[in-house]
């Protein structure tokens, strides 16, 4: 029979598991592989099968993590906006605001892009999913709400409300007009309609 290893003493302090490496590299892999595998095959096309195939995992893991599917592709979904529209500052607050609105723009033109806004608008209405909605636009919310933190400090910004509640008033003519009339939004309209929420909103300071 196998002696068992001696415990450590005070002068041979135990070894420690080093930790999160590894947890990492797989919560990345499998973030990376949901964002691909929505990218080729769209949301209605995409299965948790394949996405631990591609981050090589099993199945369980991915579900034990995340708990839902919707979970993990609300986060690998911050994970892709924060990335592919990243913070701008161009020094001005209107020129932030219109620099957001294009690159959103075209993020959502992309196939990922057109599939992340898929899900978003075939997911069901109940306070699981509104709950996953809500938690997407407010951590959206606080990583924006950088720019008005600038705008603030350089006296162009004098209100103190979050940026998550005008965020509706802010990106709801872009996107209305882009896809549910379909029209085209050139750099002009742009900038009309970033001067047309400064107008009514910036408050006097």
């Amino acid at each position: 029979m196998a002696k068992a290893p001696a415990s450590p003493t005070a002068s041979e302090p135990a070894v420690r598991r080093r930790t999160g490496g590894r947890s990492a590299r797989v919560k990345q892999a499998v973030l990376e592989a949901t964002l691909a595998v929505l990218s080729e095959k769209g949301f209605a096309g995409a299965s948790i099968a394949e996405i631990a195939a591609r981050a090589g995992v099993h199945e369980t893991s991915i579900y034990r993590r995340w708990g839902r599917p919707a979970d993990l592709i609300t986060e690998a979904s911050l994970l892709f906006a924060d990335r592919e529209i990243p913070l701008p500052d161009t020094g001005s607050l209107a020129g932030d605001l219109i620099a957001m609105h294009r690159d959103g723009l075209a993020f959502y033109a992309t196939p990922l892009g057109h599939s992340l806004l898929a899900w978003s608008a075939s997911a069901p209405s109940t306070p699981e999913y509104n709950a996953i909605s809500a938690d997407y636009w407010a951590r959206r919310g606080a990583f924006l709400d950088q720019i008005f933190d600038r705008a603030r400090a350089r006296g162009e910004w004098a209100s103190d409300e979050p940026i998550g509640s005008i965020l509706p008033r802010l990106i709801g003519p872009i996107y209305f007009r882009h896809f549910f009339l379909r029209a085209e939004t050139t750099e002009a309209d742009l900038r009309e309609i970033v001067a047309d929420f400064l107008r009514t909103e910036r408050p006097a300071g």
